[in-house]
């Protein structure tokens, strides 16, 4: 990793000497690096700057999925059918498969309805489970038995391996036997059922399934996916949600940078003016100390929501003290003991990134992280780590906090 970004620091370097004038080497206009990598802490930050940066995600339905899963497994399609002894039932298996690895990812979409846990499946576990199916159909042919073997490993090995909660690993389990069955290999099998959502009736090649995939209903109801037809909703909402927050952000960003820009040129009184006067009543901070201004009050106004004295806790065990006859005393200590925590880290973190917008003090990482947060309307994760759950907004969440302190007062 050291020695790539040498590379890369080199290429960098001769570009600028090349546009400089100098008459030094300078990297071809039309050269391009493509780098592929797994994730890595090491990887260089310079190549990441001067980079494009591109991400391979599983594609959006089942049927793109399944696509792609058929492209990817294209040579191993064709090995299934040349070692199988009966290569349409092995290709029904397969595509069986496929819809199997499509129906797993595709439950991700539902949030915590498809998966307690999200779980990062991959092209690869269905390379591996397709070459299990070669082996075991190419010497046992497609009986129960070999079927049953396949989706074992599947289940417990393949994508198994991947699950951490029981009650997901008994999901899996489940749509295994809809998708990896001898009651594939009938001609009235439809997967869950369902009408058009049925294996190729005599595929012998990948372009036999790619041709099949497209004659596939565009409509995915959650019957297909194992989930209550009700989970669209769930769906829905959370996608309407999730774009809802983005065009925020984006909308947040867009302001911000639009202020920097009009501050910039406000600033500036000719090509060669600098972008900010040397007076304090510049416009070019007009701008900025607006946008600083209303996230003070922000703060202000949150501050003054919170009790400025914590409970007393030697007053509270005086007065409840623990006993065998009232042991819910103990209870009410240590959550005061929590709501003391959360108040104290609350108003701290808030004083700090009032004292930063007032230039009392430099801003350190944690004021940093708070910044976005609140300038957003969002609750801060660093407070989230010592609260009790919560989804509601900033505003929200210290109301209903206040209520919260109100009840033990």
């Amino acid at each position: 990793m050291p020695r790539l970004e040498q590379i890369c620091d080199q290429f960098a370097s001769k570009e600028l000497s090349g546009a400089g004038g100098g008459g030094g080497e300078s990297t071809h206009p039309s050269f391009r690096l493509w780098l592929s990598s797994y994730r890595s802490e090491s990887f260089p930050a310079l190549v990441l700057r001067n980079g494009v940066k591109m991400t391979n995600e599983p594609p959006s339905g089942l049927a793109a999925n399944m696509t792609r899963s058929c492209i990817s497994t294209r040579a191993l399609q064709e090995q299934l059918s040349e070692e199988a002894a009966e290569p349409a039932a092995a290709q029904r298996l397969f595509f069986g498969l496929c819809m199997f690895h499509a129906v797993v990812e595709g439950r991700r979409d539902y949030g915590a309805l498809g998966w307690n846990v999200r779980y990062d499946f991959s092209i690869a576990d269905l390379q591996i489970t397709t070459r299990q199916l070669c082996q075991y159909v190419g010497t046992s042919g497609s009986t129960p038995e070999a079927i049953s073997a396949v989706a074992r490993l599947a289940g417990d090995c393949n994508y198994g391996g991947r699950l951490s909660d029981e009650r997901d690993r008994r999901v899996l389990l489940a749509l295994l036997e809809d998708y990896c069955t001898p009651a594939i290999l009938s001609p009235s099998y439809r997967a869950q059922g369902l009408q058009g959502f049925e294996p190729p009736a005599d595929a012998r090649s990948p372009h036999d399934h790619l041709a099949h995939i497209k004659s596939m209903p565009g409509d995915e109801p959650p019957d297909l996916f194992g989930l209550h037809p009700n989970a669209s909703i769930s769906k829905s909402l959370r996608e309407m949600l999730s774009m809802c927050s983005e065009l925020r952000k984006m909308g947040e960003v867009e302001g911000l940078q639009t202020s920097s820009d009009s501050a910039n040129g406000a600033g500036a009184s000719g090509p060669g003016a600098p972008a900010y006067d040397s007076g304090g009543d510049s416009a070019a901070k007009g701008d900025d100390g607006a946008e600083d201004s209303g996230l003070a009050l922000t703060c202000q106004e949150l501050l003054s929501r919170l009790p400025s004295q914590p409970f007393d806790l030697a007053m509270v065990r005086a007065r409840y003290p623990m006993s065998r006859e009232q042991s819910m005393n103990s209870v009410l200590v240590q959550e005061l003991e929590r709501y003391n925590a959360l108040v104290s880290l609350i108003t701290s973190s808030l004083s700090e990134l009032l004292k930063t917008l007032r230039g009392e003090q430099l801003a350190s990482a944690a004021t940093e992280q708070l910044f976005g947060p609140v300038l957003l309307g969002e609750v801060p994760g660093q407070w989230l780590k010592v609260s009790y759950p919560s989804q509601r907004t900033l505003a929200g969440y210290i109301a209903d906090l206040r209520r919260r302190l109100t009840t033990f007062e």
